[in-house]
Parts: structure tokens; C-alpha cells; sequence
């Protein structure tokens, strides 16, 4: 998420002779110059800014921004004779001072220009003192030393006159290895001059109250690694040549200076937190959930779960309460992806092996979670009802029906086998070939209806089933550590967790990033992302979620809807694949550029973005463009002319 912070005041100073200073604060220009004629180095200006940082302090403490990182920037109005290679850097001002109210066109003299206060809080336009020790006054002869904090003093050598007052480059020692950076820069070659320079340093020890904000002056500087002031070789060189005038705050405009707080706000709103992988096939035995030894569903049912497959290799068993070899008749379940990837629903009967199969297999490979897949969840659901046929579902779409229905009249048994995750069960005991993760496993003692597994889906996004009725057993895999797996439904079967399998959380390989969410193909299907219910205008004081959905471009309609809409193509970008950018209409200016901090966040409606819009310039139109990457690697962009103002 992006914040914009303007400043409070700015200017810029010039560093001419000692009797001829030129110090200006009124301009709509802030301007970084060197002034050489042939190989003589007249002088040169820097920039001054101050930044009001009380909002973000109290963001801070309130916990709405989290981490943040904090970048100056500056945006080039005209330049002239810059050197193609060069460097600027920003230091933190050591004294406070007074905006200036000359402009150019009057050739101010230092009267009219930035005043710096003294130690006794008084002004005075030509004698000030760094404050805090003692109260001697030094002339302005002398305001260009660069400050060593360490000691307080004035370095009095080899500096011109004028320009202000910084901390040294060497930073502040300070007890525990807590030392304080006193610079940062930012290099050129070959590029825009506009100014993107990472100040986050310099900002936390203002907001932490380690250095009093007086702001930022910015000023050519040295290439040397070290940026040591003592060498000066950039500003007082005069092969080092350029004219870069920037917008000013007074300029009213787009493009005026800012500090841009950048943090990652990226949500997402699941209750499957978590997911816990069962280890390679055949590789790691006997890890498993161990649940139930009954039977939780009896003439019809549904067993659903989010899952992964991370071998293609043997059979792979998601859920099942199932003895292969069970020494007497039984009816029992197991839902599982087989030797070949497909995926598929079973009611198994019989002494034998295979004896009688009510097998729903999709004949559809599901993709291993690896390379380009990975992150890749599918949600499948089984459902049967003796006299009928079993099914099977795929991420909410009917995937396959078996040839043959269950006996009219009978039932599940309750058996030997318990109810197990990522094994099943034989001669009694579990048997786990594994090579899958699971998160939000759930049974209903209820044969589902196409538009109900649907609703489970939800688009992509695992949404809280506690309320859902003929729910008998419910697993979120909330936990994140532990040997206990809660059962949420009011049946509380908790699982036992045998042989540590491993839980994950944090990355694209788990629930709680968000990696559930649709694929989006590689450009074969034609997918629409548009903004829902975007308004015209919003008031400067909202922070408003702008929701961001994904359909089929030319809808089709189904006989049965769902809460999102009639297409059969409808659901959530998955975590990492969509952005958000924002630009000024009228003259096409980034605000928000695609990048880590302008990521998609999910809940249990749609995707969105949040903006806080005390930032932005009101009564200008504003454009939001998406980003989505499609399967394999290229981006899609959608530009529909989503726009809006901010009012006040």
C-alpha cells in the first residue's frame, strides 16, 4: 500500500561568496545547480524540505501500517547540462528553519531567504547556532560546515558560505551497536533525473525520537563508497556540471515533492491459515491425521478439502475411512488422486479387493504443485446417495459421475477403518504413501447439490463453513504447530496428527497467502478483470477497499447462479498474480506504479486494494489500471477507463 506525505515547507539556497548569498523559498521550482563559468566553480545550490510525520506516527501506533519503507521523491521540471554519471545524497538537518518568501525574479539577497533559528529560539536572518550547547552565534559565513554530532561542533574548514547545517557523514556511535546512518543517496547514470531515494533510515530515527525532524537537505555529493564529506568531489568539481530544476510544493501540481510510504498490506481472509504437508510419496511413511474411528455419515454425504498433490506417483489418499482388505462386507469412502493424477470419489464394498467399485474418476490429470504450478490448490468434493450415482467435483465444477449407482436402500458401515488424512487404512492399520498437502477438510452427512458445492468453493477462496447445516465434522487447520487438528463442527472429533508432518504458512505454498484463487490459463480463455462497484468520487478522508473481479469476458449463463455471478468462469486471482496501478488522467503521471507494494489482497468477497486517499490531489481524475499473470509467466493488463476522484 502506498501513502503520500507532502511537505510542510521547502526551498532551495544558494551557496555563492560570502557577501553574496542567494537563498529563496517562494518559487513553484526547487532547483540543484552549479554555477560554473569555464573550469571556475562559482557555486552551487541545495535543497531544503521538511516533512510533517504526525499521521504516520499515529498509523504506527494504531498498527494500520506495518514495516514501512519511506522514499523521497522529486520530479524533474527542466534540466540542463547535466553530467550523464552523477550522485546525490540527502542528509538529516541538524537545525531547524524558517521557510523563505523571496523568488528568483527578485534576486533575494539572504534577508528574504531561509532564516535559521538560534539556541535561544529567536531569528535571525545573518547569525544562528546549531542550539542545544552553549549559545555562541555563528555567521553565515559558516552555515555549510557539516555538523559532527558525536561532538557538537562546527567542522571549519574548507567549506563555502551558506547552505545549511547537516549531520555528519559519520553518523552517531551510539551504545549497543544502535548507531545511526547520517546519509543516504542515490546514484545516476544515464537516467531520469526525477529523485526515488530510499530515506527509511533517516525516517525511523525521526519517528523513534532518536533525531529531531528538521528535514532534509539534498545536495551533490561524493562517489567514493564511504560518501565521506571531507573529499566534496562532485560539488566542488567542476567537471561534475548540470542545472536540474524540480517542482516545488508552491507549484500546486502533480508532481510535487513527497515522501512515498510504501508498505505491504497484502491480506488475506481464509480460515484455512494453514496446511500441512504429508511428505514425499513413499518416501516419508506414517504421516497422517489420525480422526475418528466411526463412521460420520450414513445413506447419503459430502467429504470435501482443499489439497495439493506434490508427487505423481501411486496412489495418493486426501481423505478416506477405508480398509482395503477388510475381512467382512463393508461400505467405505475414500477420495484420493490415483496412479495417473486423475482425481476421484469412491464407495468401496467388499472382502475383496476392488470387489464392488462406485467409482467417480474425472479421467482429468490434476496438476503437481511444482515450477510453474506451484501454490497450485484444487478443491475437491465427493458426494453420493445410496439409489443414486457418486460425484465428483473439481474447484466447484462437476468433474465426473460414476457409471454405476450406489443399491437402493443401503448404507455406509461403520467398519475397522478410521477416518484418516493423507493415508488409508490396511489390515487395520494406516498406510500413507502420502506426496500431498491438505487444509480444510469438511463432512456433511448430506448429499450436496451442484449450487451448494459451489457455494463451498467461493470462488477460490476458502470461506468459514461453521454455520453450514448437515456439517458433521469440520477441519480448519488453524493451528500452525501442535499434534492436534480442531474439529470445528459440534461433533469436536479433534485429529491427531501422527509422525510430524510438516505445517506451513507464509509462502506461496500455503493456504494463508492466498495461493488457492483460479488459474488464469495462458491467454487461450478470455478472462475479464474489471473494478465492482466503483464509484465516481470518494472523500479524501476514506481508506475504501476497491474490490477487483475476474469473470469470463462473454458470459454464459448456467441453470443454477451463484452469489458472484452467472458466468461459468468466475472466481479469485490467485495470491502473487494480480496488481494494481494508479495514474493521473490528464497527464498520465504513475502514482502507484505494479511492484511488491501494490499486490491484490483477498477476503471471502473478492479481491481488492485498499487506498488511503488524504494523499492525493482532490478534483483530479484517476485511473486504476490491473495486472494479472497468466500460467505461463506473460502479464495481461486491463484498462477500461476505471476511474475516480478524490473531493474533499
Amino acid at each position: 500500500m502506498y501513502h503520500f506525505i507532502y511537505p510542510s515547507k521547502d526551498a532551495y539556497i544558494y551557496e555563492l561568496n560570502t557577501n553574496d548569498e542567494k537563498n529563496f523559498g517562494g518559487d513553484d521550482t526547487l532547483v540543484l545547480k552549479k554555477d560554473i563559468d569555464g573550469n571556475t566553480l562559482n557555486g552551487v545550490s541545495r535543497i531544503l524540505l521538511k516533512f510533517d510525520l504526525t499521521d504516520i506516527s499515529k498509523s504506527l501506533s494504531s498498527g494500520d501500517i506495518t514495516n514501512p519503507s519511506y522514499y523521497l521523491r522529486l520530479y524533474e521540471q527542466k534540466t540542463s547540462e547535466l553530467s550523464p554519471s552523477y550522485q546525490l545524497n540527502a542528509y538529516a538537518m541538524s537545525s531547524s528553519w524558517d521557510d523563505g518568501t523571496g523568488y528568483i525574479t527578485q534576486d533575494p539577497n539572504n534577508r528574504d531567504g531561509v532564516s535559521w533559528k538560534r539556541g535561544d529560539e529567536s531569528f535571525d536572518n545573518t547569525l544562528w547556532t546549531v542550539g542545544g550547547i552553549g549559545s555562541t552565534e555563528f555567521s553565515m559565513a559558516s552555515a555549510s560546515k557539516p555538523l559532527d554530532s558525536l561532538h557538537l561542533h562546527l567542522d571549519t574548514g574548507s567549506r563555502k558560505a551558506g547552505g545549511g547545517v547537516w549531520y555528519d557523514e559519520g553518523g552517531i556511535n551510539m551504545p549497543g551497536g544502535n548507531d545511526i546512518a547520517a546519509v543516504v543517496s542515490q546514484s545516476f547514470s544515464y537516467e531520469s533525473p526525477d529523485v526515488n531515494m530510499n530515506v527509511t533510515d533517516i525516517v525511523n530515527k525521526w519517528l523513534d525520537g532518536t533525531r529531531q525532524n528538521e528535514g532534509f537537505i539534498i545536495k551533490w555529493d561524493s562517489n567514493d563508497s564511504s560518501m565521506n564529506s571531507t573529499s566534496q568531489s562532485q560539488e566542488d568539481s567542476s567537471d561534475y556540471t548540470g542545472d536540474i530544476n524540480f517542482f516545488s510544493s508552491n507549484a500546486n501540481s502533480i508532481y510535487s515533492p513527497k515522501i512515498e510510504v510504501r508498505w505491504d498490506d497484502v491480506d488475506i481472509d481464509s480460515p484455512n491459515k494453514y496446511s500441512i504437508d504429508f511428505g514425499t510419496h513413499n518416501v516419508d511413511p506414517d504421516k497422517y491425521v489420525e480422526v475418528v474411528d466411526k463412521q460420520l455419515i450414513s445413506t447419503e454425504g459430502t467429504v470435501a478439502c482443499w489439497s495439493q498433490i506434490t508427487s505423481s506417483t501411486g496412489y495418493r489418499y486426501f481423505v478416506s475411512k477405508w480398509d482395503n482388505y477388510a475381512s467382512d462386507k463393508q461400505y467405505e469412502w475414500y477420495l484420493t488422486a490415483l496412479n495417473n493424477d486423475t482425481p476421484a470419489f469412491t464407495i468401496a464394498s467388499g472382502s475383496t479387493h476392488w470387489n464392488t467399485n462406485y467409482h467417480a474418476n474425472s479421467g482429468t490429470p490434476l496438476s503437481v504443485s511444482t515450477g510453474s504450478n506451484a501454490g497450485l490448490w484444487y478443491h475437491l468434493v465427493g458426494t453420493f446417495k445410496f439409489g443414486e450415482k457418486t460425484k465428483l467435483y473439481i474447484n466447484g465444477e462437476l468433474g465426473a459421475t460414476a457409471t454405476t449407482a450406489l443399491p437402493s436402500g443401503d448404507s455406509l458401515d461403520d467398519g475397522t477403518a478410521k477416518i484418516l488424512f493423507g493415508a488409508y487404512t490396511q489390515n487395520g492399520a494406516s498406510s500413507t504413501p502420502a506426496g500431498i498437502r491438505l487444509n480444510g477438510v469438511s463432512i456433511f452427512d448430506k448429499q450436496l447439490s451442484s449450487t451448494e458445492v459451489n457455494t463451498l468453493y467461493n470462488g477460490g477462496v476458502p470461506h468459514d463453513l461453521s454455520n453450514e447445516s448437515n456439517l458433521v465434522g469440520y477441519w480448519k487447520f488453524n493451528e500452525g504447530s501442535g499434534t492436534d487438528l480442531a474439529d470445528s463442527s459440534t461433533n469436536n472429533n479433534t485429529g491427531s496428527i501422527k509422525n510430524s508432518p510438516t505445517w506451513i504458512s507464509g509462502s506461496t505454498d500455503s493456504p494463508d497467502s492466498g495461493s488457492f484463487g483460479i488459474s488464469v490459463g495462458t491467454g487461450t480463455k478470455d478472462f475479464y478483470a474489471f473494478m465492482r462497484n466503483l464509484r465516481e468520487t470518494y472523500r479524501e478522508t476514506e481508506t475504501p477497499k476497491f474490490r477487483v473481479e475476474v469473470r469470463e469476458r462473454y458470459q454464459t449463463k448456467r441453470v443454477f447462479t451463484t452469489k458472484k455471478s452467472s458466468t461459468i468462469y468466475d472466481a479469485n486471482i490467485r495470491f502473487n498474480k494480480g496488481w494494481y496501478s494508479i495514474i493521473d488522467v490528464e497527464t498520465g503521471a504513475i502514482l502507484i506504479p505494479f511492484g511488491d507494494n501494490s499486490k491484490l489482497s483477498q477476503d471471502t468477497t473478492s479481491d481488492y486494494f485498499k487506498l488511503n486517499l488524504n494523499g492525493f490531489i482532490t478534483n483530479r481524475l484517476y485511473r486504476i489500471i490491473l495486472r494479472l499473470q497468466l500460467d505461463d509467466g506473460r502479464y495481461r493488463i486491463f484498462d477500461d477507463n476505471f476511474n475516480f476522484k478524490v473531493v474533499s
